[in-house]
């Protein structure tokens, strides 16, 4: 471990960490200024070579196209005399996609291309019988190779290197790092000379500076001795230092103790037991002292009520088995007896598993003997939110990983697809769209659980047009239903009207109910969407044949996170958001969801909304 001029996490450390010691300010400013030198001239030696690796590789790449121009010229001159202009158009393109070559073309007169890397580019489809033969003007950062077709005209080979950048510059990665090897072992051979003359002078100027910082910081209202103490390299006079200190130290502890001593008896004439009582009294934690006969000698309400028995009946009987865990009798008496100083706890389950405590023993020192403190909390809920929220963050990895392999899958089958398998080619599109739009949903759930939790969700009031709504919610379930080979069917009255609601929110809403309908019916099955209206009240009805939701589970399934316990299920994967959130929506618009089920035999959901549903 690195010494240090000062003893851990104090003042001075924090000084430093804003600024240097007195007497370091002059050394650091030479200091600078010879990194100063020593930067500018690693810059400048880096800069001297990247134009030196580009001059080298521009003569490279300008001698690698003549070769490989020159040579696909002659093949050009043989293939056209051949007639093969189908062949003289696949070299162009494996020219450039073999790497010899960045674009490749080949001219006739004032710019019609009869082949190039880029088959769109092509303007000439066939070659005429003879043709002039004008040269083509030169184009920037390209070399042009003449083609002579003897009888038929000439033709003009334009190409480029494979190694310019969008800067123009070429770049050799062996050159490049031999380089900036060599100027960075330069630069750092430069700043460790520097560093090491600054850590001889700094070492010199140190004991003086941490000394001035330490009287400044006394200065300035510094209460902690160890704050400012020296560490012991500083020899003799960190010692003398440290004796100033102690004294200090001290004073201070006996003006403390006197302030204390004062404050207590002041306390004493004041407080009565009842006022004490009353505070315990008015806690939510359980509060019961025990005496050395494991006896109670004091339980407040919250105790009684947790413990399930009257405080009065408490208060004199024994402690022990009023927990049902032998380890909490053994930490309650080693605690009165003194054998443990530390605070110990517990977690028991009581009323038959259902109500989780936590039990907290430590020991007290009272001037008639010792006694136990224990402290009782019902910690249920922030057990079952745990495990929920744990669930929660399996089951959306879970989720959050299906669509994005799918995705993956699909795309690398589309790539691998030829140009005439179009209907592979499609299948995948539709995939990936239908997987895109499943992600984005469950991110969407997410972001939306986020502000239920944070008590901001609002909606954005607007005009909703529902029978285009429904339309969007039809399209993107065709293919899933399809796929599972669900009868799914939209039945809309004629005329639908225009609400006032969030478009987007509603939307996450009848999404939810119409995916859960189509995720938990069978293959073969049937899903419908009803909708009605009537005068002010419209109802959108979602209705399947799937598994059905048992009768003691039908008001919980809208709770956050809540799943079914249903066997049935265990290999479908779900979040238990997408209920919760649907009803939080509609709420939110000023209508419900209401729920018929029976197992076995489906479910209907029914959306309620105001026909003018307002924020």
């Amino acid at each position: 471990m690195p010494k240090k001029l000062i003893l851990a996490d104090t003042t001075l450390m924090r000084l430093a960490s804003r600024g240097l010691s007195v007497g370091e300010r002059d050394v650091a400013g030479v200091g600078l200024a010879m990194l100063g030198v020593v930067a500018g001239v690693t810059v400048a030696a880096a800069a001297i070579a990247m134009m030196e690796i580009e001059r080298l590789d521009r003569v490279r790449a300008i001698d690698r196209v003549d070769a490989a121009g020159q040579t696909l010229a002659s093949a050009a001159e043989e293939l056209i005399e051949q007639g093969r202009l189908s062949a003289l158009r696949r070299l162009v393109a494996e020219s450039v996609s073999s790497g010899r070559l960045g674009s490749c073309q080949l001219l006739i007169g004032d710019g019609l291309v009869v082949a190039s890397s880029d088959p769109g580019e092509i303007t000439v489809v066939e070659l005429p019988e003879s043709w002039p033969a004008e040269s083509v003007a030169s184009i920037a950062d390209s070399r042009s190779f003449p083609v002579i077709v003897p009888g038929r005209g000439a033709l003009t080979l334009v190409a480029t290197s494979p190694r310019v950048n969008a800067d123009g510059f070429l770049f050799s990665n062996a050159s490049w790092i031999e380089a900036a090897s060599g100027v960075g072992l330069t630069g750092a051979a430069g700043a460790a000379v520097l560093w090491t003359l600054y850590r001889g002078i700094r070492r010199r100027v140190s004991r003086q500076g941490v000394i001035c910082d330490a009287v400044l910081a006394l200065g300035r209202g510094e209460t902690s001795t160890e704050a400012v103490r020296l560490a012991p390299e500083f020899g003799e006079v960190a010692e003398a230092w440290g004796r100033v200190l102690d004294q200090r130290a001290e004073w201070e502890e006996r003006k403390d103790a006197e302030a204390v001593v004062a404050t207590t008896s002041t306390r004493r004439g004041g407080a009565t037991a009842e006022t004490s009582s009353g505070a315990l009294d008015a806690m939510w934690q359980g509060i019961v002292l025990v005496g050395e006969d494991m006896n109670a000698t004091y339980a407040n309400g919250a105790a009684g009520l947790l413990l399930e028995a009257p405080r009065e009946q408490l208060v004199g009987s024994s402690i022990e088995g009023r927990f049902a865990s032998p380890e909490i009798d053994d930490a309650i008496r080693a605690a009165v007896t003194g054998g443990a100083r530390r605070r110990t706890s517990f977690e028991v389950r009581k009323s038959e598993g259902r109500t989780i405590l936590r039990v907290s023993v430590r020991s007290i020192r009272r001037e008639d003997g010792a006694a136990a403190l224990v402290m009782i909390e019902d910690v249920t809920q922030q057990r079952a939110a745990e495990d929920a929220r744990h669930s929660f963050v399996a089951q959306a990895a879970h989720e959050l990983r299906t669509p994005l392999t799918n995705i993956r899958l699909y795309v690398e089958q589309a790539i691998d697809a030829s140009e005439e398998d179009r209907e592979v080619r499609s299948e995948a599109l539709n995939v990936i769209n239908n997987e895109s739009q499943r992600l984005e949903r469950l991110v969407q759930d997410m972001l939306s659980v986020a502000e239920i939790e944070s008590g901001s969700m609002s909606i954005q009031t607007g005009d909703v047009r529902l029978s285009q709504l429904l339309d969007d919610v039809s399209r993107d379930y065709v293919a899933q239903a399809k796929d599972k080979h669900i009868a799914l069917r939209f039945e809309l009255p004629p005329k639908l009207p225009v609400i006032k609601g969030d478009r987007d929110k509603l939307s996450l809403a009848i999404h939810n109910i119409v995916a859960n309908a189509l995720k938990y019916t069978p293959e073969g099955g049937a899903v419908a969407v009803k909708v009605a209206w009537e005068q002010d009240e419209v109802r959108i009805a979602v209705e399947d044949t799937g598994i059905g939701i048992k009768q003691e589970e039908q008001g919980l399934i809208f709770d956050k996170f809540y799943r079914a316990k249903d066997s049935r299920i265990a290999n479908i994967t779900g979040t238990g958001l997408g209920l919760t959130l649907a009803r939080d929506v509609v709420r939110l618009h000023g209508g419900d969801i209401g729920l018929k089920s029976e197992d076995n035999k489906g479910s209907t959901f029914t959306i309620t909304l105001p026909a003018r549903a307002a924020a």
